[in-house]
């Protein structure tokens, strides 16, 4: 089991009301769901709902058992 250190945020999209998860460093240019440029509306920080610099990811590797 591989454990990695994540900055998850969770955005409330201002376009459409969509939910995001993302752990990306960089921010989203682009809803995914509705297509429309939000870039500059989410560096705001008015629709970041969480936002966790310590958040853990875990995977297994490729053949590890379940």
């Amino acid at each position: 089991m591989q454990t990695e250190q994540i900055h998850f945020r969770l955005f409330h999209m201002p376009c459409c009301g969509q939910l995001l998860c993302w752990v990306n460093p960089r921010l989203p240019a682009h809803c995914p769901e509705c297509g429309k440029l939000v870039l500059t509306r989410l560096k705001s920080g008015e629709y970041t709902r969480i936002n966790d610099l310590t958040a853990l990811l875990k995977f297994k590797e490729d053949g590890e058992k379940k």
